[in-house]
């Protein structure tokens, strides 16, 4: 299967479940929302049918598949920590929940539950109120781009997300919620400290024209990793004026395409 119609897949049938809220980046009971809510509400059902009292005993490291909900502009998604492109991983212990502790990432951890995958053990974990932004990757950086920057990430990474990718559906109404893309471009390192507190590349680019230019290869000197909400079924290659409906176009030079947005009203700039 293509790796990019991987992003829109949903088995409908996790659905019908018990349904959460999101709420600063975490879930609450549907229980506790009123009738006329509903249509707020955001399920994670991948995680939730995790099983949650199984903690097999291994002499094998132990994965620990720790992700975060995270939204812009009311548009929510799933992010998933990588270290050096890999997931990290520690001895089998009795107490878990410390060992996770220790790992030193911000924020607090909470056990999901727990799976296996082609013989290997995960410990699902989401972390709250967590807001830095290294080690961070979305299902498009592992499956589309297979890196961040120029580091490759590892292939049993890769695998693991091809066969488990609704682990990055959120849905709403009965709807899977837009998975955003990762588009790259270089910037002047004279506008890092605007871009860190901004989250914007606005007028960083050429300082003649408002028009946002990515591109979804990361090329040599690139030093901003971009995340766009651009629904899939929309994409319109053109070689002339902007799509004013859709606020970006894409024009292909060189085999690469290029994005053109006219605002940033659904990207997320981080510099590296």
């Amino acid at each position: 299967m293509d790796s990019y119609n991987l992003l829109n897949e949903i088995t409908t049938s996790y659905v019908i479940e018990d349904t959460d809220t999101l709420n600063s980046y975490d879930i609450h009971e549907k229980n506790d929302i009123p009738e006329n809510c509903l249509d707020t509400i955001i399920e994670h059902p991948f995680v939730d049918t995790l099983n949650s009292n199984t903690y097999i005993k291994t002499l094998n490291p132990i994965n620990i598949l720790l992700y975060r909900l995270n939204s812009h502009r009311g548009l929510y998604y799933v992010e998933f920590y990588l270290i050096n492109g890999s997931f990290l991983s520690i001895p089998y212990s009795s107490d878990i929940k410390r060992d996770i502790n220790t790992l030193n990432i911000s924020g607090s951890s909470s056990i999901k539950g727990y799976m296996t995958n082609n013989k290997e053990h995960y410990v699902v974990v989401q972390q709250r109120d967590s807001y830095t932004d290294s080690n961070w990757v979305t299902l498009w950086d592992v499956i589309v781009n297979e890196s961040v920057y120029r580091e490759k990430i590892q292939q049993n990474v890769i695998s693991f997300f091809k066969q488990n990718n609704q682990l990055a559906n959120l849905i709403q109404s009965n709807n899977v919620l837009m998975k955003p893309l990762v588009l790259y471009c270089h910037v002047d390192d004279k506008h890092r400290k605007y871009i860190q507190t901004s989250k914007s590349i606005q007028y960083c680019q050429n300082k003649n024209s408002c028009l946002i230019n990515l591109h979804g290869e990361c090329l040599e000197n690139d030093n901003i990793r971009n995340i766009c909400f651009i629904e899939e079924n929309s994409f319109n290659i053109c070689k002339n004026n902007l799509d004013i409906d859709q606020g970006y176009t894409i024009l292909k030079t060189n085999n690469i395409n290029n994005w053109l947005f006219n605002d940033d009203k659904y990207i997320v700039s981080y510099i590296k």
